[in-house]
């Protein structure tokens, strides 16, 4: 069964400054994400003040930032970027 998407603005304004080729590789991120049997074994777990957070690397420059609620089943999509995107 697969997990549901909740989409914050912050992720909504990342996605939106990203190119074509650079979006399409997010979208096959999430679809992975979403379709996995846990999404947190996909992502490097944060420490400190991102406790709680996964990364999902997307190559070596592209991150999606992301936190997984079992209750529900949902991936809560928080931002998406480069490495600016722990700021």
């Amino acid at each position: 069964m697969p997990w549901e998407a909740e989409v914050t603005n912050t992720f909504r304004r990342g996605y939106k400054n990203l190119g074509s080729d650079v979006r399409r590789r997010v979208d096959e991120a999430i679809l992975h994400l979403l379709n996995s049997e846990d999404p947190t074994k996909l992502g490097l777990r944060k420490v400190g003040k991102w406790k709680g957070v996964y990364s999902y690397e997307i190559g070596r420059q592209f991150r999606i930032l992301y936190t997984v609620r079992f209750d529900d089943r949902t991936v809560e999509l928080l931002d998406v970027g480069t490495h600016g995107v722990y700021r």
